[in-house]
């Protein structure tokens, strides 16, 4: 089952999501820019970067949680502005003005033996400088999906005059018993008899040959 929702996801993606990442050779899965914290320090803690409040700020963090997001990559990219990567407040390298930074999120994962970590991007104070993304990368071999339109459409369920089937039984009932009654009187009276189901003797069943009842 899982592997059927894995596969249904990626023709999802290869459909619907955004290329990005180097020669755009990736699928967009997610964009952390409204993901972007950063430190308060009379807070002493991380809160959501606000452009009025937090328009000097040159250090943005993003809080990722790399165990739910194995076999994807994450992409990061500076525009105009080198930046520097730091992961659980360690430098790790510089990012390059323009050029894209590529790490593979399993690597991350076997590393830090973490669910989540957190990645600080610090240079620029423009906020929309900096890119930080998660990514599938295209196969080789892939061709690009193309939807047909299906000939199954989904058309409203028809309305019933009646909701109510027990009432067209009864009125059904109803008639058949009317007309046997008026039909076959002696029969129907007879057979129907409520003083019958008090008599002990076997009821006689001659007169009803050839009879509907």
């Amino acid at each position: 089952m899982k592997k059927l929702l894995f596969i249904f996801f990626f023709c999802f993606q290869a459909v619907f999501a955004a290329e990005t990442g180097p020669n755009n050779n990736y699928y967009q899965v997610h964009d952390f820019r409204d993901d972007w914290q950063v430190y308060d320090d009379r807070l002493k803690l991380y809160v959501p970067y606000i452009f009025e409040q937090h328009l000097n700020y040159p250090a943005h963090t993003v809080f990722l949680d790399i165990e739910s997001n194995r076999n994807y990559s994450l992409l990061i990219n500076s525009k105009t502005d080198d930046n520097f990567l730091f992961i659980n407040g360690s430098l790790r390298q510089k990012i390059a003005k323009g050029k894209w930074l590529v790490m593979n999120i399993d690597s991350l994962y076997r590393i830090y033996n973490k669910p989540t970590i957190y990645i600080t991007l610090y240079g620029s104070k423009d906020i929309g400088d900096k890119q930080l993304l998660i990514g599938h990368q295209k196969q080789l071999n892939q061709k690009p999906i193309q939807l047909s339109e299906s000939k199954l459409t989904a058309k409203p369920r028809t309305i019933l005059p009646y909701k109510n089937y027990f009432i067209v039984i009864s009125i059904v009932i109803l008639v058949l018993f009317s007309y046997l009654s008026n039909s076959y009187v002696r029969a129907f009276q007879r057979y129907y008899s409520i003083r019958d189901l008090f008599d002990t003797l076997i009821r006689e069943q001659s007169f009803l040959i050839n009879k509907p009842l």
